[in-house]
């Protein structure tokens, strides 16, 4: 049994829906910051100051996302939270298990962002194009990370733990 829809706006709906995956989007980009800043502290191994350098500077992007998540929901009239529940899983020092994870995390919100695309294909409202455009800069910037990384990660060897 689904949700009695009528006699509601359609596009206040839709708004609303836009305004949940901003949010939850938001919260995602923060997470990903601290976890490019967690790879810097954490990569140990040959390669650590580049992966550092790298890692530092894909958080400083990630914050400038958060930045440009939480500007985008204040201009639809909500106010940002950005912030994400802490992780306590121990946080890996192995350069490929990293990589191995932000490839797997910038893969995923990709594919949100692509669904937020289609979401927002072919409205005619200006704020719900704006946002378009929004979500194409952003599953450009997170797959060409994830491709970058698949081929950065092939110079590491696969680490295998003991039981």
């Amino acid at each position: 049994m689904g949700i009695d829809l009528r006699g509601v706006d359609e596009g206040v709906f839709l708004m609303g829906n836009i305004l949940f995956c901003l949010h939850l989007d938001l919260k995602n980009e923060f997470k990903h910051m601290m976890y490019y800043l967690n790879a810097a502290v954490f990569v140990e191994g040959l390669h650590r100051e580049e992966l550092r350098e790298f890692f530092l500077k894909e958080a400083q992007e990630e914050m400038e996302h958060v930045k440009e998540f939480s500007d985008m929901i204040r201009n639809l009239g909500e106010y940002p939270v950005p912030g994400a529940e802490p992780d306590k899983t121990p946080f890996p020092s192995d350069p490929y298990k990293i990589l191995e994870h932000i490839i797997q995390m910038e893969t995923e919100v990709a594919n949100n962002y692509a669904e937020r695309l289609k979401q927002t294909d072919g409205m005619e409202n200006g704020e719900i194009a704006a946002i378009h455009v929004f979500y194409e800069d952003q599953v450009s910037h997170s797959q060409n990370t994830a491709w970058e990384l698949k081929k950065w990660i092939k110079k590491f060897p696969v680490t295998v733990v003991p039981e």
